[in-house]
């Protein structure tokens, strides 16, 4: 009785299961995958055509500029968290209150620097006519 019932489940199980081949339409289904595959990795910018010196530079004063403000948040954080673990040390307070204005300036000079980053690409790409070549988000900072 246990064998029947288990060569049952296997039936059940196996019965589901599309074991054609469907030659017809795996090459097909392959065209597919690789078309979509080759949209989303021009999409995500990483195309077989040559990259744009000013687009990798953009990129990369953006990284750097998001960096800076990464680190500069973390250090406010961190300082906020010794000023509240302090337990009314005022050597302790004193110097994450110090900590923090840093960071506050370090933070508000990458804000500057991004914005105006942001204004001169702007202004050059409006200038030169340059935005037949570069993408939306890589126009701002050439």
């Amino acid at each position: 009785m246990k064998r029947i019932i288990i060569l049952c489940c296997l039936v059940i199980l196996f019965s589901g299961f599309d074991f054609s081949s469907g030659s017809n339409s795996q090459g097909k289904t392959e065209q597919q995958a690789m078309s979509q595959l080759q949209t989303g990795a021009e999409y995500a910018g990483f195309s077989d055509d040559p990259a744009d010196p000013r687009v990798i530079a953009s990129r990369a004063i953006r990284m750097f500029l998001g960096l800076m403000g990464a680190a500069f948040t973390y250090l406010f954080v961190y300082s906020g968290y010794h000023m509240i673990t302090s337990h009314g040390e005022e050597e302790k307070i004193t110097k994450a209150r110090k900590t923090m204005q840093g960071a506050v300036i370090g933070l508000i000079l990458t804000l500057m620097a991004f914005s105006i980053s942001y204004f001169v690409g702007r202004r050059v790409t409006e200038v030169t006519n340059m935005t037949s070549d570069l993408s939306y988000t890589d126009q701002f900072i050439i």
